[in-house]
């Protein structure tokens, strides 16, 4: 039997690697990538070391693991074995994420759960004012992140500043009010310099939404925004062509997806594989950007890769997320902390289902981590374990 100093040492390990993950998912791929391999060897360690490992479950494990059954389901019928082998085994490991939140994070410890979110809200910050400084300064048209395009810093910032909204009246994530509004107003400041309109769009609807039910000052914020945007040209002219051009507001998506319709029905089942959007999309003479890699559409994507299994799983694993979260929330009504966490936790995952219709998560590096590790700490509040008193 170990010595209970060496399991304290794993516990300890593991807690900073969670920690060292929510700093840096949009910040490094490298970084990133090699801390959920780190956390998965000592997980497996902590495992066999224990003498009894007691392991959680929550009601979105067997959803999980049937999506991620889909998608290796689908590589021996792919039209390019090979191809979509080499795709699943790259992406595989990191599924491994969302088990490790479920089995290690401490949501019943206050205090972690509130500096794991200020992390992740740290590396937005990060993210959020390196992009601004690229616009600004012109090395780009447009705001990215140290290792990522505006797409994928614009996503992740929209589901921080959702985060944000939800959490900016509890005072255990923000003791001061000008927190929040300096945090919110960073957030923003990144996702318009993305120029991204889904992201525009679905900061939009946020606010508005909260600002009727939570913080009506939040409208006046948004007012002032919109008069802002009015007055930059970058932004002003974007939203200006995309009004008057159907094809600049589509932005090449339609094409894409009329070389979906193409094929919707040869391979329904099991798809054509992963990565295999080159050899199945037949359109490409008609699109501007010739390097398009992807189908713009996360439901899409899973369908074209897995067929209807693999997006029957999909929408499984998400409706569960949506009616176990809110049945929760319902449940949590007398502690402040956890149900203001289950709500911000569940308007997340809105937005990623969301952004979704026109973009994706599910291949993307950094957001599909993202995407796990808050799905794991909503399972483990779903479950039952609520964040104790600070």
């Amino acid at each position: 039997m170990p010595e209970p100093k060496a399991l304290k040492n794993l516990d300890r390990a593991i807690w900073i690697l969670l920690l060292v993950f929510a700093g840096s998912v949009i910040l490094s791929i490298a970084v990133v990538q090699t801390t959920v391999l780190l956390l998965a060897v000592l997980w497996i360690a902590k495992i066999i070391a224990a003498d009894k490992y007691s392991l959680r479950r929550t009601p979105f494990d067997i959803a999980y693991l049937s999506f991620v059954s889909a998608r290796i389901l689908s590589i021996p019928f792919s039209i390019d074995v090979s191809e979509s082998l080499s795709a699943i085994s790259k992406e595989i490991v990191f599924y491994v994420i969302f088990f490790i939140v479920t089995q290690e994070f401490s949501i019943t410890e206050r205090k972690k759960t509130v500096l794991a979110v200020w992390i992740l809200w740290a590396a937005g910050i990060a993210g959020a004012l390196y992009g601004i400084a690229v616009a600004v300064l012109g090395y780009s048209d447009r705001a990215t992140s140290m290792v990522s395009g505006p797409v994928t810093l614009g996503m992740y910032l929209t589901v921080m500043v959702s985060l944000v909204l939800i959490l900016g009246r509890n005072r255990d994530f923000f003791p001061k009010a000008w927190m929040f509004w300096i945090l919110t107003a960073i957030f923003v400041c990144g996702i318009a310099a993305t120029l991204n309109r889904i992201h525009w769009g679905m900061g939009i609807l946020l606010f508005t939404v909260v600002g009727i039910t939570r913080e009506r000052k939040l409208l006046v914020f948004l007012a002032l925004g919109a008069i802002l945007a009015v007055a930059l040209p970058s932004i002003s002219g974007r939203i200006a062509a995309s009004v008057s051009s159907f094809s600049e507001f589509m932005n090449g998506r339609d094409v894409i997806w009329m070389g979906a319709t193409d094929r919707l029905f040869e391979r329904p089942l099991v798809g054509f594989g992963p990565r295999t959007f080159q050899k199945v999309f037949t359109r490409m003479d008609e699109m501007r950007d010739r390097g398009v890699g992807s189908w713009h559409n996360d439901y899409l994507q899973v369908y074209m890769e897995s067929g209807f299994l693999g997006l029957a799983t999909f929408l499984w694993l998400f409706i569960l997320t949506f009616r176990r979260g809110i049945s929760a929330w319902r449940k949590l009504a007398p502690d402040l902390f956890s149900r203001d966490l289950v709500l911000a936790l569940i308007t997340a995952m809105g937005t990623l289902a969301v952004s979704g219709l026109v973009g994706g998560f599910v291949i993307d590096p950094l957001n599909s981590l993202l995407y796990r590790f808050l799905l794991g700490l909503l399972g483990l509040i779903v479950a039952g374990q609520s964040p104790g008193k600070a």
